[in-house]
């Protein structure tokens, strides 16, 4: 499978985005100081935008819960509220979501009408997770 890699740059100097190319090496990445990359989770929103980590997303979440039928047991996806995150790149090697007012997150599914991206952590501060 070949899955392109996508990044892309705030330039904390002008707070903007730089939409010059950068170098990418198998060991490092060659980037000026005061620039912060993020990288492209390989997903879109519900509205067809990529989601980046660093952006804030509404999420649609879902919990699965265990049922009996036919006297055996099965499980059940309950859709829950809606919730704010913010999207991570995570220790396990994964992009996460961190959710607002809770102490837990959960890996980002391919799931894209559960997710919209409502800004980012640069232009939209005021949305961030606490």
């Amino acid at each position: 499978m070949n899955r392109e890699i996508k990044f892309r740059i705030w330039d904390e100097k002008y707070n903007a985005w730089d939409v010059s190319p950068i170098m990418l090496y198998p060991a490092k990445t060659v980037i000026k100081q005061g620039r912060v990359i993020q990288q492209f989770t390989g997903l879109k929103d519900k509205n067809g935008r990529g989601i980046y980590e660093g952006d804030i997303v509404k999420v649609k979440r879902g919990f699965v819960r265990p049922c009996i039928k036919d006297s055996k047991i099965d499980y059940q996806i309950t859709e829950g509220e809606l919730e704010v995150g913010k999207v991570f790149w995570g220790m396990d090697a994964e992009f996460l979501v961190e959710y607002r007012g809770h102490d837990d997150s959960e890996k980002i599914r391919n799931i894209p009408h559960r997710y919209e991206v409502i800004g980012n952590i640069f232009e939209n501060p005021e949305l961030c997770v606490k």
